[in-house]
Formats: structure tokens, C-alpha cells, sequence
């Protein structure tokens, strides 16, 4: 018999938040307060954005 045993020194918490709506509803506004208000309380912060994405990939445009 064989025991394999996992030991965490910190528990990590993540959490993974999808902003969805329309165009100009204040999504990315609402997005950069709430990395703002967690990274003051001291959290690691992954933004991702698919404008900034598709800016880097094609001038900002959309392919067609």
C-alpha cells in the first residue's frame, strides 16, 4: 500500500470574475475600481482585458 500525502503552507483563495454587458456600460471602469480596492488590501490582481489584446495584436481593430 502506498500513501501519498499533499501539505499547503497557504491556503490560496482566487477568484475569477467575467464582466459581460454592453459596449460603454462602464464594465472596464467597474473592473479597474475593484483591482484598485483589492490590491490595497494587499491581493495579487491578474487583469485581463480583450480590448488591450486586440489592440496589441491589430492597431485596436477588429479583424475582418
Amino acid at each position: 500500500m502506498m500513501r501519498v500525502f499533499f501539505f499547503m503552507k497557504q491556503r490560496i483563495d482566487q477568484t475569477i470574475t467575467l464582466t459581460i454587458g454592453l459596449p460603454a456600460s462602464g464594465k472596464t471602469t467597474w473592473a479597474k475600481k475593484e483591482i484598485e480596492h483589492a490590491e490595497f488590501k494587499g491581493k495579487i490582481v491578474v487583469r485581463i482585458n480583450n480590448d488591450e489584446i486586440r489592440e496589441e495584436l491589430n492597431g485596436g481593430t477588429y479583424p475582418t
